[in-house]
């Protein structure tokens, strides 16, 4: 029986040990493609053919021996945002990544050119970050839920501005997001901040369907006319406080695939 209990005691262990390990690893992260121009197929029927043909092919997808051109997956490349303490800036394809630091399954996404930083000790310790009344700035909330009669998951995501405007939320709720926007109460440490005008960044409100995994692949962002040059400007103000993400490169075919197809 104490030889039972020993090898229960390490197999917990090591399952402990695993998840551990394996939340350590778990990562957020996005695409932000670029916007392309919209294409009416009802008049080109060749085209429409040759496009309904090829999408549902996987080959479609996968280049040459496996590799997926940067060119097919049209990324905005430069875009800087931060997340509980650390920035990083779209790649080539467009995807940002930070460390995942949170267990709860909501994440708030703002959208704003600039951020104010409330300092401890001025010039080098931040308290927190807040937002700027002067700039332009949209909030959203996002939220992974289950749906328990299909046994599915996916995201809910809200614009909080028009939640407040329609009065979806509840009277605490929305004086929270009110002081927020206001720059009265601090940004939420759950909350990734891209720097770039909200009118250049589309996000998809609503229902988006979702696998869940202990990784946060959140809907594809898109991105029009976005200017990379001012925005990254701005963060090699700030970027001293904060600590840089280094991501390898994954442009392998397996990488990408896996992340689209998640999303």
């Amino acid at each position: 029986m104490k030889k039972l209990n020993i090898l229960y005691a390490i197999s917990f262990m090591s399952l402990l040990f695993q998840t551990n390990l394996h939340t350590a690893e778990s990562v957020i992260t996005f695409f932000i493609k670029n916007e392309r121009p919209e294409v009416k197929l009802d008049n080109d029927p060749a085209l429409a053919e040759f496009v309904s043909g090829k999408l549902p092919q996987p080959s479609y997808v996968i280049g040459k021996d496996d590799e997926i051109s940067s060119s097919r997956i049209d990324g905005v490349r430069g875009i800087p945002a931060t997340y509980l303490g650390y920035i990083a800036t779209s790649d080539r394809n467009g995807q940002i990544s930070f460390p995942r630091k949170q267990q709860n399954d909501t994440i708030h996404l703002i959208i704003t050119p600039r951020i104010n930083p409330i300092f401890m000790i001025h010039p080098t310790l931040v308290h927190h970050w807040e937002i700027l009344p002067s700039q332009p700035v949209e909030i959203y909330e996002i939220t992974r839920k289950k749906d328990k009669k299909l046994n599915s998951y996916y995201f809910d995501i809200i614009n909080v501005s028009t939640a407040i405007k329609n009065k979806k939320f509840d009277e605490q709720k929305a004086e929270m997001y009110k002081n927020i926007l206001a720059g009265k109460q601090a940004i939420p440490l759950n909350t990734i901040t891209i720097f770039a005008d909200p009118k250049t960044i589309q996000v998809p409100t609503g229902i988006s369907q979702n696998y869940y995994s202990t990784n946060f692949i959140l809907p594809t962002l898109v991105g029009r006319e976005v200017d990379t040059k001012e925005n990254s400007l701005y963060t090699l103000s700030i970027k001293q406080y904060f600590e840089q993400v280094n991501t390898t490169s994954k442009s392998d075919a397996a990488h990408l695939a896996t992340m689209i197809a998640n999303q």
